[in-house]
Order: structure tokens, then C-alpha cells, then sequence
């Protein structure tokens, strides 16, 4: 078993239209690429705190060696706090 899939809940940087918001998780699509993550898809979350939520694909390490990076804190579309829940593939 291994970590594959990433569900990350947070909050906006504050968009002001929907089209700022498909351009920056677009942009943040493409950051991801660069660490071998995927976005799958993101949109607004249910039941939860926070209003947002994307989904990634890819190997634990990959995910590991994004944060701290100042390209993808600068094109990450949530503010601070995020939440993550990691999902197993068997």
C-alpha cells in the first residue's frame, strides 16, 4: 500500500471572479507538474470548515519535496491553514 491521491481542504486567496479563480488553480497546475503531482480537480467543499478543496495525484516523495518551495506557496490557491487527507491505493 502507498499514499497515491491528496484531498487538500482550504480557503481561498480572495478571487474576484470565477475567472481568477480557474486561472490560479490552472497556474497551480502547472507548478504541480513540475514537482510530478497532478491536480485532478477542485471546487467548493460540503460539511466542512473550510470552502474549498482540490484533488492531487501522486507519489508520496513527490508530494514531500513541494512544501517550502517558494513556487508553489506563491501559485497555491489556499491561504494557511490547509488540510490534507492522504488516500492509500492498494
Amino acid at each position: 500500500m502507498k499514499f497515491g491521491h491528496y484531498i487538500v481542504y482550504g480557503t481561498g486567496k480572495g478571487f474576484e471572479s470565477p475567472e481568477e479563480f480557474n486561472e490560479a488553480f490552472e497556474k497551480f497546475g502547472k507548478v504541480l507538474k513540475k514537482y510530478n503531482m497532478e491536480l485532478l480537480f477542485y471546487g467548493g467543499s460540503f460539511g466542512t470548515t473550510e470552502s474549498l478543496v482540490y484533488v492531487m495525484k501522486g507519489k508520496i516523495e513527490d508530494y514531500q519535496s513541494m512544501f517550502g518551495n517558494e513556487d508553489f506557496g506563491d501559485a497555491n490557491p489556499f491561504v494557511a491553514p490547509q488540510h490534507t487527507s492522504m488516500v492509500l491505493e492498494f
